[in-house]
């Protein structure tokens, strides 16, 4: 029998710039053999209130050799004042050591697509 696990990883951050703003974050994740699924909701409070928002991103991914896996997201974004948003993606990623490079392809089905290139880092234990 595979080995199930999870993580839950609380997350509070700023945002400065073009938008500035406090956000809080919990990441949870579980892991079970070559698969593993996550999500991510998310609240930023703007300083303009009116450019928060609420957005939440949920992906299961498939481990196609211990440092390469795939996957399937969608992500949501809610303003409070204004509109909704719902993208689909794909993500290929790859691991090198403590290092993390995911690829996302946003829209695969549709006119407006577009790619993300991610690098992550996380402390060895």
């Amino acid at each position: 029998m595979e080995k199930t696990t999870y993580k839950v990883t609380p997350l509070i951050g700023v945002t400065r710039g073009e938008l500035n703003g406090a956000i809080i974050n919990v990441k949870t994740g579980i892991a079970c053999g070559k698969f593993l699924l996550y999500t991510e909701p998310e609240i930023c409070f703007a300083s303009e209130r009116e450019r928060s928002f609420l957005f939440s991103c949920s992906e299961v991914n498939y481990r196609l050799k211990e440092f390469l896996y795939a996957g399937l997201a969608l992500q949501h974004t809610s303003y409070f004042q204004s509109f909704q948003k719902i993208e689909r993606r794909i993500v290929l990623g790859f691991t090198i050591k403590d290092f993390e490079f995911p690829i996302y392809l946003f829209n695969p089905l549709q006119q407006n697509q577009y790619f993300v290139l991610g690098l992550h880092w996380q402390r060895s234990k």
